[in-house]
């Protein structure tokens, strides 16, 4: 891929416009994928850890584990998209959400709304591992419902701009989202549905040989 000779560890892949790939990498940041070859995808900074892509429109969102939050159209140009008090460096998780993007970081969740600036939103109150709130994954299901996956592995429910915890412990992250959205446990894949009652799942063959961003 590049002079760098250490492994390249995935992250994961996520699908582009135009048929391409984005691959997420633990060493090399970003990697276009054109069916044939890989090529690095950054231009102006040296990410090390892709955490997470979203697509909004024309745009694509990239969360860069240590760089911070980065939006482009062509995986060339990048604008960084840290004004206070925006997503901080150490960004876990993106999301495209009826009332903006979403990020997850260390200290919460930053939202910036269509035409406007970025907001706080509070995480989930559990704290995670050296961190003030341990919110990892964040899903959306067909009725636009803010799930969460702590980093203990617990469920986690938004209504009403209120965090409440579920029923359902053993979460590993999310696949999909809207109708199609599903949690990767080690039990199998499941459906979001009540939050105070165990869920059933629907996969049993399928728990964690699911590969990320599948």
């Amino acid at each position: 891929v590049d002079d760098d000779p250490g492994q390249v560890n995935t992250t994961g892949a996520w699908s582009l416009p135009g048929g391409d790939a984005v691959v997420g990498t633990f060493r090399r940041g970003p990697l276009r994928h054109d069916g044939e070859r890989f090529t690095p995808a950054r231009d102006g900074f040296r990410a090390t850890v892709v955490r997470s892509v979203a697509q909004d429109g024309d745009d694509l969102w990239l969360a860069l584990m240590g760089t911070g939050v980065y939006r482009t159209a062509d995986l060339e140009g990048y604008t960084a998209e840290h004004r206070s008090p925006g997503p901080v460096t150490d960004t876990v998780d993106l999301a495209v959400t009826p009332e903006g993007v979403a990020a997850v970081d260390f200290d919460g969740v930053a939202l910036l709304p269509p035409g406007g600036d970025w907001q706080r939103l509070p995480g989930i109150p559990e704290p995670g591992q050296g961190r003030p709130q341990g919110l990892n994954d964040l899903g959306l299901d067909a009725d636009g419902v803010w799930w969460g996956i702590a980093e203990s592995g617990t469920l986690w429910r938004r209504d009403n701009q209120r965090w409440t915890r579920c029923d359902e412990a053993g979460a590993e992250r999310f696949e999909g989202a809207g109708e199609h959205l599903l949690i990767v446990t080690g039990e199998g894949l499941k459906i979001p549905g009540g939050c105070l009652e165990p869920l059933d799942v629907v996969h049993a063959d399928l728990t964690r040989g699911v590969p990320p961003d599948a």
